[in-house]
């Protein structure tokens, strides 16, 4: 598939859009952290295509898997949960909270283009 063809305007004004999102999402993530390396190590990071980023990243310490998933010392989720380990969902309830504010972003974004690609016919009244 070819490059979309956005202008450049269109492209910063996604990206700005992306990546507020991105740095409002992380920062929420972050707060339902416990203190320690996992806050120190949290590292939000985007990768683009033509310009346009193309999928949103957070690069974290290893152990905040399993702090999510409530699995410790080696243990599957039934033996973690026997020696009294609870799953401390602090990334996916964020995610899936923040969506619709993404999806409501993008669409400004996307309405914008759409109309601002209307004005290239020309006029003959």
């Amino acid at each position: 598939m070819g490059n979309p063809r956005f202008t450049h305007q269109e492209i910063i004004a996604m990206n700005r859009a992306v990546q507020q999102w991105a740095s409002h999402t992380g920062s929420q993530m972050k707060g339902n952290l416990p203190p320690g390396d996992l806050k120190s190590g949290f590292k939000g990071s985007n990768r683009y295509n033509f310009g346009l980023i193309s999928s949103v990243g957070y690069r974290f310490p290893r152990h905040g898997v399993f702090l999510e998933m409530g699995v410790f010392g080696g243990k599957n989720r039934k033996e973690s949960q026997a020696r009294g380990y609870t799953p401390r969902p602090w990334f996916n309830p964020v995610v899936d909270r923040r969506l619709q504010a993404l999806n409501e972003a993008i669409g400004q974004v996307t309405k914008e283009m759409v109309i601002n690609s209307t004005r290239i016919k020309i006029k003959n009244t």
